[in-house]
């Protein structure tokens, strides 16, 4: 009997040497850590998808209660109608106001340019004159001298 407990007592403790040498070959803590992940991330997933069709499912339940109190003739599709109306309406006059904004860009912008040309016609002129003036003179003299 105190052989057989022994013999029993060794092979356990082999047994959990062994155990433990083939989950230290195999990697299974690193494996089981990924699988304690996965578990998490799909129990976190599950949780969001639930709060998800509970939101939804008070959502439709608040479009049901306020389609019980529409007004007669009025139907849930016009009210939806409405508000992408509204939606496109919003986008419109956004889209109005940056192009108002683009327009006053292009007019400052044109003006800078007419400014511009105006300022290099002006210095063009200036050049002209300057140069202009001197060869004139000489011009005259040099005719001047060629006439005496």
């Amino acid at each position: 009997l105190l052989k057989e407990g022994v013999l029993e007592k060794i092979n356990d403790e082999m047994m959990k040497n062994q155990i433990h040498d083939i989950l230290k070959r195999e990697d299974v803590e690193t494996k089981l850590s990924v699988l304690d992940k996965v578990i998490g991330e799909f129990v976190d997933r599950q949780r969001l998808l639930k709060e998800e069709e509970e939101r939804d499912k008070k959502t439709a339940e608040d479009a049901m209660k306020s389609v019980q109190v529409l007004p007669h003739g009025v139907e849930v599709s016009d009210i939806m109608k409405f508000q992408a109306y509204k939606v496109k309406m919003k986008i419109r006059d956004k889209l109005a106001a940056e192009l108002e904004t683009a327009e006053r860009r292009q007019e400052e912008l044109q003006s800078q340019m007419e400014k511009e040309r105006e300022d290099v016609n002006a210095m063009v002129k200036k050049i002209n004159d300057e140069t202009l003036d001197p060869l004139e003179r000489a011009g005259e003299i040099c005719s001047v001298n060629f006439a005496s």
